[in-house]
């Protein structure tokens, strides 16, 4: 029996982003795709809906999900959820150059898990069961919260990067004022 269990802490099942403005969604989808690819998930787009364009916009969701295997027990996953709401294109001038990019509200939900046993090798026997439970309780707990900061770091990676395609991250420095002299 696979087990699939969130790393976040227990009020952090869930992240968000969510943006109101002019977006590049195909470059957003692009880095998405490259950066699982990259970091050495299998990429899995496992929905894509547009609904009938309506007088203010279409309306899009799009289902990413990935994994990665550390070994042969352990898998990570990352779930994207993208909603788009009131999407219409736009031609923005960025240097020299035409872009096409999107007016719309846009929300991102992201979820990551941890899956032990996720090819049901211990499901043979009671005694293989209970091997199992005792392995998972004592030894592979620790592991998770050992490798599940440096999974959790890997994912704040990905945050980031939407943040930047986005356009939401924070630019400057915040303590120049104080060293003006």
């Amino acid at each position: 029996m696979s087990e699939r269990h969130n790393i976040l802490d227990p009020h952090d099942d869930y992240m968000y982003l969510k943006k109101k403005g002019i977006v590049d969604l195909q470059k957003m989808l692009a880095d998405i795709k490259k950066w699982y690819h990259n970091h050495g998930y299998e990429f899995i787009e496992s929905d894509y809906k547009i609904k009938t364009p309506s007088p203010i916009g279409t309306e899009e969701e799009v289902h990413i999900n990935g994994w990665r295997n550390e070994d042969d027990l352990n898998r990570w996953w990352i779930y994207l959820q993208i909603n788009i709401w009131d999407s219409t294109p736009v031609d923005v001038m960025k240097g020299k150059k035409k872009v096409r990019m999107y007016k719309c509200r846009v929300k991102i939900r992201f979820k990551v898990q941890f899956e032990f046993d996720y090819e049901n090798q211990f499901e043979k026997s009671g005694l293989v069961k209970g091997l199992f439970s005792w392995y998972y309780k004592n030894i592979i707990k620790r592991r998770i919260q050992i490798e599940g900061d440096k999974f959790e770091y890997e994912f704040h990676d990905l945050h980031d990067l939407i943040k930047r395609d986005l356009d939401m991250e924070a630019t400057g420095d915040q303590y120049a004022h104080y060293w003006k002299n």
